[in-house]
């Protein structure tokens, strides 16, 4: 397939390994695997996420696609080009990503898949992280609770 928005490159065909449930079940062993087969454009590190696919990327928390940065004028170019679906041709409308208003995506209004700019996912991914971390304060708080105000260090 023919990259939507770059009309350079070719997408490449790369999978990602998620878990289908959430952390606490993957730990008592209730969790299946499934891969995500995603494509991605080489020339402008663009991303295409076939109908659910972002979601289950984004639950899971992973930063595993990093882009590698591009000129501004050109993240401009590609954030303003209207591009057609790279899987039905059907042109693809700009909307806000769901976990993040202050990013743009391009969605297939057939197929429902998501195309991402260059950088992006990295901001989505950046905004997980964002939210990792608050829990990570919030189980520690939990966790200093739990002991008093005794030793914590190394928790």
């Amino acid at each position: 397939m023919d990259c939507p928005k770059c009309s350079v490159g070719k997408l490449n065909g790369i999978s990602v390994t998620v878990n289908t449930l959430y952390r606490s079940q993957v730990l008592q062993g209730q969790g299946t695997t499934v891969q995500l087969h995603l494509e991605q454009c080489f020339s402008c590190n663009g991303v295409w996420f076939d109908a659910g696919e972002l979601k289950k990327y984004l639950a899971e928390e992973l930063t595993i696609l990093d882009s590698a940065p591009i000129a501004k004028e050109l993240k401009r170019e590609l954030d303003e080009k209207h591009a057609k679906c790279p899987k039905c041709q059907v042109e693809m409308v700009k909307q806000q990503a769901e976990k993040n208003r202050s990013v743009t995506v391009d969605a297939c209004p057939r197929c429902h898949g998501i195309w991402l700019d260059a950088e992006e996912l990295d901001h989505l991914e950046l905004k997980q992280l964002g939210r990792l971390k608050r829990f990570g304060i919030e189980l520690e708080n939990f966790f200093r609770s739990l002991i008093g105000k005794g030793n914590t260090e190394g928790l």
